[in-house]
């Protein structure tokens, strides 16, 4: 005869409880039936395992975890910074093509009012006179939407600032209007393209250095219009220094500090608090929109050699080396 189902050998065992032992595990073990009167054969092995295996244990071993733990960790290690290099490039072209739209802007401007751009514009119902920022978007609306580099984004709030007004290699500069409206931006203007409104450097002696239009760049792929910077306008001449602290740019105390900020290019990992040896080549580079309309990345240390305004001789050695 078969071996027994499980409802045959349950009645089997109530009628006949000798034919069991039970150990103290909990665990069934039938032995022969003591008296097999109807010739019945003892349950098979087969049924055994049937019925009373334990169910196989499922999932990972610690040792197996770790494995993929580290194989997670090597793979990120690989891919991670080829990732950070890619959203670098990817904020560089972001920025080239703001100082395009900006340095379009400037010369709309120019050939549409037959003047430079004021330094104090016409305020309006809706804006104040906030120097190019306004003058540029009351006439050409879509420069707000290229005001921001994406590697010096605003801060989450005004009360998260690190600094009140100045920018940073990573935060944009904010100016107050005279209305009290906030402006903030990643760019300066450069203040040798300004009008004789400006109230700095309109003396006899500054305006012969002013570009009144195209025809006074006689090297326009040179001149520089916009460039990434931490201040929203900026005046260098060839005798200033860079900046001390790369990061902040010294907020603005002078004129080529402003943009001496390792923002894009190489080496632009430049920490807060660090300061810069002047004697050591600069890191990193900014991007600077051109006279002749075309936007390159510009090393830190060949500021010096662009033509910032229409007088300008490079110096034989960057100043403090």
């Amino acid at each position: 005869m078969s071996a027994l189902t499980f409802k045959e050998l349950l009645a089997k065992t109530q009628s006949d409880p000798q034919s069991t032992s039970i150990n103290l595990s909990g665990r069934v073990q039938f032995s022969r039936l003591v008296a097999n009167r109807s010739g019945e054969q003892p349950i098979s092995k087969p049924m055994k395992t049937l019925l009373f295996s334990h169910r196989r244990r499922s999932g990972f071993t610690l040792i197996e975890l770790l494995v993929v733990i580290a194989i997670i960790a090597i793979l990120a290690s690989m891919l991670l910074p080829a990732l950070a290099k890619a959203k670098s490039k990817a904020h560089q072209i972001k920025c080239i093509n703001n100082t395009k739209t900006l340095t379009l802007a400037t010369f709309m401007y120019l050939n549409d009012f037959a003047k430079p751009v004021p330094y104090n514009g016409q305020a309006t119902a809706y804006m104040d006179n906030a120097l190019w920022v306004t003058v540029l978007a009351t006439n050409y609306g879509g420069i707000n939407q290229s005001r921001i580099c994406p590697s010096a984004p605003p801060a989450a709030s005004k009360s998260k600032r690190r600094h009140a007004s100045s920018g940073s290699l990573n935060q944009t500069w904010l100016w107050t209007g005279s209305k009290g409206i906030d402006y903030e931006g990643s760019y300066a203007f450069n203040g040798w393209f300004y009008g004789d409104d400006d109230p700095f450097f309109s003396s006899p002696d500054q305006k012969v250095k002013k570009y009144r239009n195209e025809a006074d760049c006689p090297r326009p792929s040179t001149a520089p219009v916009i460039p990434d910077s931490n201040w929203i306008d900026t005046w260098p001449q060839p005798n200033d220094p860079p900046a001390r602290d790369l990061f902040t740019g010294d907020d603005f105390a002078g004129a080529m500090v402003r943009v001496t900020l390792p923002r894009h290019g190489a080496n632009n990992t430049w920490r807060r608090g660090q300061i810069f040896n002047p004697k050591n080549d600069l890191p990193g580079a900014i991007n600077i929109g051109f006279v002749d309309g075309h936007s390159e990345l510009v090393k830190l240390e060949k500021l010096w050699s662009i033509d910032w305004h229409k007088n300008w001789v490079p110096p034989a050695k960057r100043p403090g080396k």
